[in-house]
């Protein structure tokens, strides 16, 4: 209450709960520990909502994950284990629904289950996947019908499909029809994972629970969790997210991608578990946390898009660290200033509400979920950020943030359905930007004509690094970058490079070399005209340079863009005023200066006030002011900038 915050959130432990088999204590009758019905009073007297998580699962560094010894030996979708599991929710869900909303009550929102996975590797036996056949092979079944169809699309050479057995890793080759076997086994887990889902929302729904539920996934692009299946049946979807101390460079990207994917997928990035401290094992590897990564992961997460989160802990216990609460109830005062800046900063900002302003896109395919690394997918993704380019990620099967400018740089392959959206997108008068080739393959391995005669056919591929002046659209630039693409003709505006010059290497050797090359000139991409859009092809390595060259040719505004290296910055609307996040990345104190496009904002009037959330700069001007925001900003920290036009 102290710090601001008005809901609470607790695990209901099943194999604590039940004292012996089929004999349940909810009311503390054997240990006033198992008082759930006392602590939901309790926490309504004190005027707290509750996010109540009963499991079945839990994890949370508990004992079997959850459930008992006779339950916990059965894979998730046994009929044994839902045979077990459903007492357990019938018996807590007697005690949580006279305390829910709904009847007056505090508890707000349920979990059902917790990160739920298969676990295929404790339980791939049981499920089929290694030894006796079983539920992969029935999932087979219902997908080829036939083991004929299965050799075919696999290309393997089974009598029967209940000789089937999976490819648990990506294949090296990352060729049809391997990949497929590899992408099915995905795909499986998928299945499984609503399956149970439906399953357990059924045995709550059926046994009384009306508030909301929600699924939380795992910190990943999302599988075996797919938000888009799992939105459909539940509330809310939150995903789980940990971060090492201080969120080096690396780990920055993966917390930026899946709220991106998150909010991509399916409108709202919010975090059912937003890691505050950190279980035993793990502080190892982190070290000793202290108030400025608190602070510095949650406002990067809102500058990304998280609309909220429920910290995991609040509290320590006895294999949690670092929280700003101790296990007895009092605050740890070296971090409690940073998480209640925080929420302060929340509560004005109020991200929820927020419309993040960008005209581009990066497209995102299912694939790059099944832990397919694609090289030119991650350079692309990571000179985005180095760039300064704020984004959104575009999930062709939500149909969600297709914006004036789309990248693709994924593999070659992609659902033909998903080939035909962003065709559709294009039409509708977006630009859709191809670096280096075009998907030709469907998931199934097959060949694709969506893109025919608007993308040109590879003439090759050039290990040539060094400078290159690229000509698009009356617009130049020097680009540098580690290969060329040549492409074919294909009619509409060739884009050229021509050699600038390499690199000066050693004087003594390499100094005729600028001599020798200069002048090459490659055709290394088209510009097509499509419908009310365009389809260009762009040959050369994504570097941020590259990228803020093809909005500039492209006539694509940056709304925003920072000038210094090592600093992000976003842009969000929310009736009329602005809010500008601006992040320091780096592990030193900077300069930042940021330019806001003030011509395609059509902010204009008389004066604007530029003023710090929660902090002391104030800065009030003519309109002109925006387009060289200047201001220190300390080593890996944010800041948050509300401005409003008036007059």
């Amino acid at each position: 209450k102290e710090l601001g915050l008005d809901l609470v959130s607790s695990y209901v432990p099943w194999n604590y709960h039940e004292v012996s088999k089929g004999k349940y204590d909810f009311k503390g009758e054997t240990s006033p520990q198992r008082d759930l019905d006392g602590f939901l009073s309790l926490t309504e007297e004190l005027g707290f909502l509750v996010l109540i998580r009963p499991g079945p699962y839990i994890y949370s560094e508990w004992p079997n994950a959850g459930p008992p010894d006779y339950a916990v030996r059965y894979h998730r979708l046994h009929d044994e284990f839902f045979k077990s599991a459903e007492p357990y929710i019938r018996a807590v869900s007697e005690i949580i629904s006279p305390h829910q909303h709904t009847r007056g009550g505090n508890v707000v929102l349920l979990q059902v289950d917790n990160e739920i996975d298969p676990w295929t590797p404790r339980y791939g036996r049981q499920l089929g996947l290694r030894g006796e056949p079983g539920l992969f092979h029935e999932w087979l079944k219902e997908k080829y019908e036939s083991v004929e169809n299965l050799n075919r699309a696999w290309g393997t050479r089974y009598r029967k499909i209940t000789e089937a057995r999976p490819l648990e890793i990506p294949p090296p080759s990352r060729k049809f029809p391997e990949l497929r076997r590899y992408l099915d086994f995905c795909e499986f887990r998928e299945w499984c994972v609503v399956q149970i889902a439906k399953r357990l929302t059924k045995m709550f729904r059926d046994y009384g629970i009306e508030i909301p539920v929600y699924f939380n996934t795992y910190p990943t692009l999302g599988t075996p969790q797919n938000f888009i299946k799992l939105k459909e049946m539940a509330d809310l979807i939150g995903i789980d997210i940990y971060m090492p101390n201080m969120v080096p460079w690396d780990s920055l990207l993966h917390l930026s991608a899946i709220v991106r994917y998150m909010r991509a997928s399916i409108g709202f990035a919010w975090s059912a578990e937003f890691g505050s401290g950190i279980w035993h094992d793990w502080h190892y590897k982190t070290g000793v946390i202290g108030p400025g990564h608190h602070r510095y992961m949650a406002l990067l997460a809102m500058m990304f898009g998280l609309v909220g989160w429920n910290w995991y802990m609040l509290v320590n216990r006895d294999n949690w660290y670092f929280s700003p609460i101790n296990e007895w109830g009092r605050a740890r005062w070296e971090l409690w200033d940073d998480f209640k800046y925080v929420i302060e900063v929340y509560k004005e900002v109020m991200p929820v509400n927020l419309e993040k302003l960008t005209e581009t896109s990066l497209v995102l395919p299912r694939s790059l979920a099944y832990n397919l690394r694609d090289d030119l997918w991650n350079a692309t993704f990571s000179s985005l950020h180095k760039a300064g380019i704020d984004f959104e990620l575009y999930v062709p099967e939500s149909g969600r943030y297709a914006k004036k400018l789309i990248i693709y740089s994924g593999p070659e392959f992609l659902k033909e359905s998903q080939q035909e959206l962003l065709m559709k997108e294009v039409k509708k008068g977006a630009t859709l930007v191809f670096m280096n080739y075009a998907p030709k393959l469907s998931d199934e391995g097959g060949s694709t004509e969506v893109f025919k005669g608007y993308v040109p056919e590879v003439a090759g591929v050039y290990s040539v690094p060094g400078r290159y002046e690229v000509k698009l659209s009356g617009k130049s630039d020097i680009i540098t970058s580690e290969y060329v693409v040549a492409y074919e003709e294909v009619g509409g505006e060739p884009i050229i490079a021509e050699r600038y010059e390499l690199r000066r290497g050693r004087e003594e050797e390499d100094i005729i070399d600028v001599e020798v090359v200069k002048g090459e000139r490659y055709v290394i991409g088209y510009v097509t005209k499509c419908g009310n859009g365009r389809i260009v092809t762009i040959g050369l390595t994504p570097s941020p340079k590259l990228l803020i060259f093809l909005h500039d040719a492209l006539n694509v505004p940056l709304y925003v863009r920072p000038e210094v290296s090592n600093i992000l910055a976003a842009l969000y609307r929310d009736d009329g005023s602005y809010y500008l996040f601006v992040a320091n990345v780096s592990n030193e104190e900077k300069g930042a200066i940021i330019h806001l496009d003030t011509d395609s904002l059509g902010i204009s009037g008389n004066v604007v006030r530029v003023e710090e959330v929660r902090g002391g700069e104030v800065l009030k001007g003519s309109p002109e002011i925006l387009r060289r925001l200047t201001f220190w900003i300390p080593a890996k920290s944010i800041k948050v900038f509300r401005i409003t036009p008036s007059g």
